[in-house]
């Protein structure tokens, strides 16, 4: 289960840095999307939360991948997916969802593949927290290259898929 373990706490840790990288880089649209999906009036509250959400993904990413933190980061990184999920359904329900600039600019509405890749997320956090009874697990300092670097391998590949999801879906969906 350590490998496991650690190959989710990489992926959820890049696609939070993904995630935190891509909103520093179009501040404006996330903040339009703060105020458009979670319903924050003002232009200053809206960036303030903005900032605060950023700042939260930026934490848990760098707090996952290391033992001593993983609680801590996994613990964060679910509050701010849950948090993420609530908003967006409110959203979509109510038809007010508009891009979602999750990971940067979008032109991809809201619905309900975000909603689907966000319990995706929460589950990897649940999973990565979750110890397997009866199993003592080696200790990462006795893993050797091989092991971690399947692990980053792994967690790559699902963070680049969980940030590209928007444009795999419009690349692979009805023309």
């Amino acid at each position: 289960m350590g490998y496991v373990s650690l190959s989710l706490r990489l992926a959820l840790a890049g696609v939070l840095l993904v995630s935190a990288v891509g909103k520093a880089r179009d501040r404006d649209a996330f903040v339009a999307a703060v105020r458009r999906i979670g319903r924050v009036r003002g232009r200053g509250s809206s960036a303030a939360v903005a900032a605060l959400v950023a700042a939260g993904e930026l934490t848990a990413a760098l707090t996952l991948p290391w033992p001593a933190t993983a609680p801590f980061g996994l613990g964060l990184a679910g509050a701010l997916l849950v948090a993420f999920t609530v908003a967006l359904a409110v959203a979509v329900r109510a038809g007010t969802g508009g891009p979602c600039a999750c990971f940067g600019p979008s032109s991809a509405p809201v619905g309900a593949r975000h909603l689907v890749r966000n319990a995706v997320l929460l589950a990897a956090v649940l999973v990565a927290a979750t110890p397997v009874r009866g199993t003592v697990p080696a200790p990462v300092e006795s893993w050797g290259v091989p092991e971690v670097a399947a692990c980053l391998l792994v967690a790559l590949a699902a963070a680049a898929a969980v940030a590209a999801l928007d444009h795999l879906a419009e690349l692979l969906g009805p023309p």
